[in-house]
């Protein structure tokens, strides 16, 4: 699900916290989450990235065309939207109609006539 050794996001938190997290960490997250699930109020941090420019490896160290710009974003951002697109996708599979779909998203589906 998500990758260790890789850089933490503008809130700090890494990939080997949230998996090796004792139940109070935990249980902080699941709360932060559920509480992001029912008010659609993402915490400010999970938001932002920090964009840095990483050398390829080749050519001139000089030249900006020998580095390219990654974004380092918030791992409990990434978390959050994987469960996100893990639920929705299993709504997806199980979904009677469209209408359902519809009234799951509040109505926000843009639908052509």
């Amino acid at each position: 699900m998500l990758k260790n050794g890789r850089a933490a996001g503008a809130d700090g938190v890494t990939a080997e916290l949230l998996k090796g997290a004792e139940k109070p960490i935990s249980e902080a997250l699941h709360k932060v989450i559920t509480n992001v699930w029912s008010t659609g109020r993402v915490p400010a941090e999970w938001k932002k990235g920090i964009i840095v420019s990483l050398y390829k490896g080749k050519g001139s160290q000089s030249e900006y065309s020998s580095y390219r710009p990654i974004s380092l974003l918030s791992v409990s951002g990434k978390y959050l939207h994987i469960s996100f697109w893990r639920a929705f996708s299993l709504y997806l599979t199980s979904a009677a109609d469209l209408n359902s779909l519809v009234i799951l998203l509040g109505g926000l589906l843009w639908m052509p006539y």
